[in-house]
């Protein structure tokens, strides 16, 4: 929602009063200089580790201890058995308090050692008396461990791959009838000695995923998994024990969900296992259903039975905490009436009072942590019924969810009590959320989960190897709050129903519904209004970064600017998002909002060159936009960022330090020796020296996707940058202009815009001048290598030159969209052969359109923002055959930018013909959004690839017209590609992904911007085919 206080548009009221101060929780501070360099350079070994953070198996003793692989047992019985931490994890939480490797059984035990016996090396049994003798010494120890557990839990679920997590997974790192036992121990103990309120937060989400429920259920899931694991590993391996070639991953499969069963349960196993008899193996039920050697399907059911939330469930693990009869009567009517609410919001009392009377129940101090499996099971049924009723609008269902993110630890006592009272106040279901939106509760919760675990997670932060590792450490509030029943439901109403409080000034709020924050960010400058025929004219070439333009459609390019906000529909892969990406400025797609064009609610109060204030996160949805009063810019509210981001864009009063674009810092690397053309089956990715990025992993995909029976990346060439070079030597009008605009010290003051348009502008004039040099022997070799590319009916095909320079896909800089490609057609427009006189003029056309790209106004802004030499570009040319028989034209990223999958995805945006483009389209056409799931186990099995249809093409069946939203209903067309073309694509992707990923040594953030085309051509049969690769480029 967005809220319109006239000029004023604001979301996200951060209530400060909400806040709390929790001077108790004090934690271990991320290190700095060189102790973080140590830090990083343990947590690093610990990744290569092949246990992780993991040494020795060992067998606890009272008397002594040994390990699993000797086989003998310790003296005086077995306390417990498990990995312990290996050295540079035991050294990174002895001297910077950063726990990796956390399991019950030992973090317990290292308390006994640290505050009982006092001796790192004792070996000794765990009587709980002796520690909780000493339990207010403990717990500031224990409470560190169980903040880095809970961060490290979230660090497993983000980097599935590394070490770290992979170490949970060996078979015998912790005993689970010994995690079990004292897991219970650790987190009574825990709960007996919380020195505050917000101390609860922690342990209960640890309790989420941790194994609390004794049952005879689990243990027996345990022993069947096992015994069906060895079993069928047995079965399919040949008489020497070496498991079988064809049945490797029906075991290598088993083995992972078994290890999970045991050392990591959670609910997503039912969905492993589900897979696993569906698509790995099967014919399971045929082989082995009767079978009783394994015993899968027993384990599926005894899971969904452990898992089911059930009233009797939850009455039995009530009935274990004395004094609940009044919880247990009101279970005991849910069972009849699960959709009461007034009964509904009576058991959310009673939840919430399990925390708040902690100290007070009947409970043995050694069991308090069985209020958790209660709090756990009862939130989750409040949940449920909240999300599977909302449309009854309920007005108990808000005090509920209140209850139930109090009793999850999200909210202090004081914080749900305020808003229960404020709440009730308003009266009715919507009144009740139009409160919480007031009082700001995503910036209640947020504020308590930041400051329980802050200091944990900039220690985690510190030492992860680059920023995006760090930013999947950020999401840690994010998944919080989605784990959590309270907030996820409350703010799933909040969603459902926005609401609409008044606004300042007596005037109606705005509905923020629809309003896109595709990219984050915060900026200030003047409203530049962009007409279509703006546009049409080329005006919004002269913007300046001074200027946030808002596009009546969408432009073909968009030069340096402090923002952008656009009227009609933006594609998530166009250039204006990627672009907005790179820089890290704010981008707004208000399409939905009013009757479209400039009928348009978000402009309401607003007009051309107004100064305005805007931030946006696309992660909320929270948007600020406002206009400046440049008059008073000392009160107008704004940091000193914004306030100087202001008085530059909006009076001109520029910093010397920013008057001027950056120098130049990057140094581009070219290799002017290759003069000759370079056939693409001779060249792989290292030759981006020569010919550039684009022209080199095109041939990388070719060599790695084409085969005998199948082209899947058609053979071209690539035309190295000496070519380029000699042309401009050759042209002193040419080369004098370049060294000219170089000097021109106005070239680089930022805000001359429209001086720098019109100097590229001639300079790019020279390119084509009717007198301007060329090497001849070169043109006619082009011409004599592009007329053996053949159509099926013999005629010449036309031919692609696509720009490839070495100034793109550097590390925070893609360079997508700045350049110029054309097609060379060898026949006149009625189909003729051009004569060789004909042909020399078509090429020379051609290849000058894109040499002179290298000076575009947009190339040449965007590089000098990004401090990239312009003296240093050169420009290679990518060739290949055009596609004449097009009938799909597509763009995928090789991730989930739609964030909707569960686990490794890409996402794919088609379009039928050729007609409209996918990344700049017109006339609101819109492309299919398509997004393909697959096994990250196993990404290159079609039968795991899921489909999912975003949002459909509204392009009539003949791809050239442009269909209404009723039209396309009862046009009946089908979607733009066949599920079996999806599949192939997502395969060669997929495979591409894994190549590129290898050869580039990218991280776990790598992904591939590939462009596809689905052609008819030769065969007269639909076929896919790769036309360009690069790596995603995203900003550090």
């Amino acid at each position: 929602m967005i809220m319109k206080l006239t000029p004023v548009k604001t979301m996200a009221r951060f209530s400060a009063a909400l806040l709390i101060t929790l001077s108790s929780l004090t934690q271990a501070k991320a290190p700095q200089g060189e102790d973080l360099a140590e830090a990083r350079a343990l947590f690093e070994q610990i990744n290569q580790s092949s246990k992780g953070a993991f040494g020795l198996n060992v067998l606890q003793g009272k008397r002594n201890r040994t390990t699993v692989r000797s086989g003998r047992m310790p003296e005086g019985g077995v306390v417990f058995q498990a990995a312990l931490r290996n050295e540079p994890a035991a050294e990174l939480a002895a001297k910077y308090g950063l726990y990796t490797g956390n399991l019950f059984s030992p973090n317990l035990f290292e308390l006994f050692n640290d505050f009982v016996y006092k001796d790192p090396s004792a070996n000794h049994d765990m009587p709980m008396d002796k520690l909780y003798a000493v339990g207010k010494q403990a717990f500031p120890e224990s409470r560190q461990m169980v903040l880095n557990w809970v961060v490290e839990k979230h660090y497993i679920e983000q980097f599935p791959d590394t070490q770290l997590t992979q170490g949970f997974f060996y078979r015998g790192i912790a005993g689970s009838e010994f995690e079990e036992k004292y897991a219970r121990e650790f987190m009574s103990f825990y709960l007996n000695f919380m020195q505050d309120e917000m101390d609860y937060l922690p342990v209960y989400l640890l309790a989420q995923k941790s194994p609390l429920l004794a049952s005879a259920e689990l243990e027996e899931v345990r022993q069947k998994i096992a015994t069906s694991y060895d079993y069928l590993k047995s079965y399919y391996s040949d008489g020497q024990g070496n498991v079988k070639p064809a049945h490797r991953e029906k075991v290598d499969t088993l083995y992972r969900i078994r290890n999970r069963i045991h050392n990591q349960l959670t609910p997503d196993v039912i969905p492993m296992l589900d897979n696993y008899l569906n698509e790995v193996h099967p014919t399971y039920n045929r082989d082995f259903g009767s079978s009783r050697k394994v015993f899968l399907l027993t384990v599926r059911s005894k899971l969904k039975q452990y898992f089911r939330i059930s009233w009797k469930k939850i009455g039995r693990e009530a009935a274990k905490i004395p004094g609940q009869d009044a919880m247990l009567e009101i279970i005991s009517q849910l069972e009849n009436y699960p959709d009461d609410p007034s009964l509904m919001l009576a058991f959310s009392e009673k939840l919430a009072a399990l925390r708040e009377n902690l100290d007070e129940l009947q409970l043995d101090r050694r069991n308090r942590v069985q209020i958790m499996p209660v709090i756990k099971m009862g939130s989750t049924a409040i949940g449920v019924w909240s999300k599977s009723k909302h449309k009854l609008q309920m007005a108990e269902m808000i005090p509920a969810l209140l209850n139930v993110l109090y009793a999850e630890g999200l909210l202090t006592l004081e914080q749900r009590d305020r808003l229960l009272q404020a709440t009730g106040e308003a009266g009715g279901f919507a009144g009740a959320l139009a409160v919480l939106d007031q009082q700001d509760l995503l910036g209640t919760v947020l504020g308590n989960i930041n400051h329980v675990f802050g200091d944990t997670l900039a220690l985690w932060e510190a030492v992860q190897p680059d920023k995006k590792a760090k930013q999947k450490i950020e999401y840690f509030g994010d998944n919080t709050i989605k784990t959590s029943e309270g907030a996820s439901s409350l703010f799933f109403l909040l969603d459902t129903y926005p609401t609409e409080p008044a606004a300042a000034g007596g005037k109606p709020s705005a509905s923020g519904a629809g309003i896109k924050v595709l990219n984050s960010g915060m900026t200030c400058g003047r409203l530049a209004y962009m007409t279509s025929e703006d546009l049409e004219q080329k005006n919004d070439e002269a913007l300046s970064r001074a200027q946030i333009p808002v596009f009546e459609s969408i432009p073909t390019d968009l030069t340096t600017v402090a923002g952008t906000i656009t009227l009609a529909k933006q594609p998530r892969l166009g250039h204006i998002q990627i672009k907005s990406k790179n820089r890290g400025t704010p981008n707004l797609d208000v399409s939905s909002q009013g009757l479209g064009n400039w009928d348009n609610d978000f402009l309401e109060g607003f007009e051309n060159d107004n100064c305005v204030y805007m931030k946006a996160e696309a992660s909320s949805g929270d948007i600020i936009f406002r206009k400046v009063d440049t008059g008073n810019l000392a009160d107008a509210g704004l940091d000193a960022v914004a306030e100087k981001l202001c008085r530059r864009n909006c009076l001109g009063e520029v910093d010397p330090a920013d008057a001027t674009f950056k120098p130049a810092t990057i140094e581009l690397v070219a290799d002017l020796e290759t003069r000759q053309v370079l056939p693409t089956r001779t060249m792989s990715w290292k030759n981006f020296k020569d010919v550039g990025s684009k022209a080199a992993n095109y041939a990388e995909l070719a060599n790695l996707l084409n085969t005998p029976e199948r082209t899947v990346v058609r053979e071209g060439m690539g035309i190295p940058f000496f070519y380029y070079y000699e042309f401009v030597q050759n042209n002193p009008p040419i080369r004098d202009k370049i060294a000219a605009i170089l000097a021109d010290p106005k070239m680089q003051q930022v805000d001359a815009g429209k001086y720098r348009a019109d100097q590229l502008r001639e300079l790019r004039e020279l390119f084509f001048d009717k007198d301007a040099w060329f090497n001849e022997a070169f043109l006619n070799e082009l011409i004599d290598t592009f007329d053996t590319f053949l159509l099926p009916d013999g005629s010449k095909h036309a031919m692609k030159l696509r720009s490839s320079t070495n100034s793109e896909d550097l590390p925070n800089f893609n360079g997508a969209g700045l350049y110029d490609s054309k097609g060379y057609k060898p026949q006149k427009k009625n189909g003729e052969e051009r004569s060789p006189k004909g042909k020399i003029k078509e090429i020379k056309d051609t290849l000058a359109t894109v040499w002179a790209s290298v000076w575009n106004q947009r190339a040449f802004d965007e590089r000098a923002y990004f401090g990239i030499p312009h003296k240093d570009v050169y420009m290679g040319i990518q060739v290949n055959p055009n596609y004449p028989d097009e009938k799909v034209d597509g763009v995928i990223v090789t991730k989930d930018i739609y964030d909707m999958a569960k686990g490794p995805a890409i996402s794919i945006e088609a379009q039928r013909g050729n007609t409209y483009s996918v990344a700049n389209p017109e006339d609101g056409a819109l492309a299919e959004q398509i997004l393909v799931e697959f096994s990250e186990e196993a990404p290159l099995d079609k039968s795991q690839y899921k489909i999912t249809i975003i949002r459909r093409s509204n392009l009539a069946a003949d791809g050239t017209s442009v269909l209404s939203a009723d039209e396309l209903k009862t046009a009946g067309i089908g979607n733009v590609m066949t599920d079996d073309e999806l599949r192939d694509l997502t395969w060669l992707c997929n495979k591409a992904q894994l190549h590129f990923r290898e050869i580039m040594k990218g991280d776990d953030n790598f992904a591939l911007d590939l462009e596809f085309k689905v052609d008819e051509e030769n065969t007269g049969e639909r076929a896919v085919y790769l036309k360009q690769a690069r790596p995603l480029i995203e900003p550090q």
